[in-house]
């Protein structure tokens, strides 16, 4: 009895020192446990705590009192100064990398740079979860009173459905191993940081396969039937978003993310980057899908680990949020 004590407790000290090790590994400063940065909101499905500072799913908050990712600011903002406004899910946020590095602020201290006259302040407004039903509200509510010149939507392929996201699943597990434990199950095990680092070494000790996998996928199937239902809705968001943009004086710009297996696979099914493509044109407003630029930047050093967070394949890394905003400002000099 007395050694099965004791062995449980060698285990539980175990346990808990890889805990730790794994916590001071990850990005921000040191935390023993996740809070949830989230809070209930009538109007909006996920809306960020005022003032929340902590580790959740291994992503470091810095929120300000209004709710946002970055600085205090003031609604209206100064006389003469000039506000970009960024709008997006978690890859806008900036999941996994600094705040410092996220693809707005980045895009903030490269316009800097370039010309310190203009100074320009970036507002992040991506928040983790939002799709593409929600950027129109939101803007509404916290972007619209800034007043802002610009507005860059940071759009992914899962604000939709089609078949490229269906691929990206099948990559993920999420049609397997998900459905094992309930969601709650799942969302108390990714608070802690050994199950977030045995989860990143899962995806990537079966990579090969799941590649494998997602490419016979991807190459066998046609544009997925749900687009063409779900596109009339998503056009109805995107319409609203640029009409508020416009009807406070600025301009909207979309640019679209890149899953890494757009940027890995050969062969991937194209339409849904081809209808939202369309529809910009439609919208006259600026378009640039950024897989090119990724796969341009994985073909100059061979190493996909570079670009986007190790064990996620999603979201990009501190690299990748810094091609986003090199990218960015390359295309807001040249819409002038």
């Amino acid at each position: 009895m007395k050694r099965g004590c004791k062995a449980l407790g060698i285990a539980l000290l175990l346990c808990l020192g890889v805990e730790l090790a794994v916590r001071a590994a990850e990005p921000g400063p040191f935390s023993l446990w996740d809070r949830n940065p989230y809070m209930d909101d009538a109007r909006h499905r996920h809306r960020h705590r005022p003032g929340f500072q902590g580790r959740f799913d291994g992503t470091w908050y810095d929120i300000n009192s209004l709710g946002l990712r970055g600085p205090e600011l003031e609604l209206g903002g100064g006389d003469g100064e000039r506000v970009i406004v960024a709008l997006g899910d978690s890859c806008t946020f900036g999941k996994g990398v600094r705040e410092a590095r996220s693809w707005p602020r980045r895009l903030e201290a490269k316009v800097w740079q370039l010309d310190s006259t203009l100074a320009p302040k970036v507002v992040n407004l991506g928040v983790n979860g939002f799709s593409c039903r929600d950027y129109g509200p939101w803007f509404e509510e916290l972007g619209a009173p800034l007043s802002p010149d610009i507005v860059i939507l940071g759009f992914n392929i899962n604000d939709f459905p089609n078949a490229l996201a269906a691929a990206d699943r099948v990559v993920q597990k999420r049609q397997s191993v998900r459905g094992l434990l309930p969601q709650a199950w799942w969302d108390a095990l990714g608070r802690t940081a050994t199950f977030r680092l045995a989860r990143g070494l899962f995806y990537e000790l079966t990579e090969e396969r799941d590649w494998a996998r997602a490419e016979a996928f991807a190459r066998g199937t046609g544009e997925d039937a749900l687009l063409g239902e779900a596109w009339g809705k998503v056009e109805g968001h995107l319409a609203q978003l640029r009409d508020a943009v416009e009807g406070g004086g600025g301009r909207l710009a979309i640019f679209l993310f890149p899953y890494e297996s757009q940027v890995m696979l050969e062969d991937y099914q194209s339409a849904p980057q081809e209808r939202l493509s369309q529809t910009c044109r439609e919208l006259e407003v600026p378009f640039m899908d950024l897989a090119d630029v990724f796969r341009e930047r994985l073909a100059s050093d061979g190493n996909r680990e570079s670009l986007f967070l190790w064990g996620d394949h999603y979201h990009p890394n501190a690299r990748g949020q810094d091609i986003v905003a090199q990218a960015v400002l390359e295309l807001l000099l040249e819409q002038g």
